[in-house]
C-alpha cells in the first residue's frame, strides 16, 4: 500500500478512537482531581529527602562539610631571608611554638647600638641630676637629658618589637595545614607563610533551602554521615545565616558535632538529615 494512504488511515483511526472516547472521561470534575492530586516522588531523593509515594518531606537531607572554626593563614611581617621552617605540613604545634625564623643580623646589631646609647643617656641625665642639686646646671638643661634618656630607652623598646617579628609564633595550637615557604627564601611583609587549622574545633556547614526556616532553627538536632570515615555522628544547629541568597532562594547553616570519637579533619563532607519537629 502506497505510504500517503498508510498515514491517511493512521490519522483517521486516531480520530475515531478520540470520538469513541466516553464523556466522563473529560469531565471537569475529573480533570480537577487530578490538577489538585499531590505530586509524588517517584524515586528516593537524597537531597531534599522525598521517598518514593510521599508527598511530604519526611527526613530533610543535603550535604554538608567540615570547617575549622579557627584557621589561619600566617603572613610575613618584615621584609628578610628565611633562616628555618620549623614545621611542615600535617605537623601538630603547640601554641607558642616557633615556626619560622628569619634573618635579623642588622636588626640585632642595631640594638646593640640602641642600647649603647640608652646607657648614655641615662648616665648623662644622671650626672645632670646630681649637678642641679647642687645649683650646677639649670633646670632646663636637666629636663632635656632626661627626654634624651627617655627617647633612647624608646628606640630600644622598638627594635625589640621589631626583632618580635624575626620569629613567627603559633598563635594557638594547630595543625600545618600547608607551607608556602622555604629555608633560604625570601619573603616580603604580607607574605603568606604558613596556613594553621584548629581540628579540635570543627563545625559543620550546609546550604540548605530557605524555605526550611519554616521549622528549622537553633538547637534543631540531626546526624551527619561522613564519606571519608563511613560513621555517623548526632549534631545540633548552633548558627543559621544573617541574609538568604535571592537567586538560590538557601542559608547557610552551622551546626556542632557532638562529641566523635575519631579525628576529624577539615573538608571532609558527607549528607547532613535533619528531623523536623512534629506540628
Amino acid at each position: 500500500m502506497p505510504r500517503f494512504y498508510q498515514i491517511t488511515i493512521a490519522i483517521a483511526g486516531v480520530a475515531l478512537i478520540a470520538i469513541g472516547t466516553p464523556a466522563r472521561a473529560l469531565q471537569p470534575s475529573a480533570l480537577q482531581a487530578t490538577i489538585q492530586a499531590p505530586i509524588q516522588a517517584s524515586g528516593d531523593d537524597p537531597l531534599f529527602g522525598l521517598q518514593a509515594g510521599s508527598s511530604v518531606v519526611a527526613s530533610p537531607t543535603v550535604q554538608a562539610r567540615l570547617v575549622s572554626r579557627n584557621s589561619v593563614d600566617l603572613a610575613a611581617a618584615i621584609n628578610g631571608t628565611i633562616l628555618e621552617v620549623g614545621a611542615s605540613d600535617g605537623d601538630t604545634v603547640s601554641e607558642g611554638a616557633e615556626l619560622v625564623r628569619f634573618d635579623c643580623a642588622v636588626e640585632t646589631a642595631e640594638l646593640k647600638r640602641a642600647e649603647a646609647e640608652r646607657t648614655a643617656a641615662r648616665s648623662q641625665a644622671d650626672i645632670t641630676n646630681r649637678l642641679g642639686k647642687l645649683n650646677g646646671v639649670a633646670a632646663g638643661q636637666i629636663a632635656r637629658h632626661r627626654a634624651d634618656a627617655a627617647i633612647a630607652s624608646a628606640d630600644v623598646e622598638i627594635i625589640h618589637a621589631e626583632l618580635d617579628k624575626c620569629v613567627l609564633k603559633a598563635p594557638f595550637g594547630a595543625t600545618v595545614s600547608e607551607v608556602f615557604v622555604d629555608v633560604f627564601g625570601f619573603a616580603r611583609i604580607g607574605d603568606p607563610l604558613l596556613r594553621l587549622i584548629d581540628e579540635t574545633q570543627m563545625e559543620l556547614e550546609a546550604i540548605v533551602p530557605s524555605s526550611w526556616l519554616r521549622w528549622l532553627d537553633i538547637g534543631q538536632t540531626g546526624m551527619v554521615t561522613l564519606d571519608e570515615t563511613g560513621q555517623t555522628y548526632p549534631i545540633t544547629v548552633i548558627r543559621i545565616g544573617a541574609e538568604i541568597d535571592p537567586v538560590s532562594r538557601s542559608v547557610k547553616v552551622v551546626a556542632e558535632l557532638t562529641g566523635p570519637e575519631t579525628r576529624l579533619r577539615a573538608g571532609m563532607s558527607g549528607f547532613v538529615k535533619f528531623t523536623p519537629d512534629d506540628g
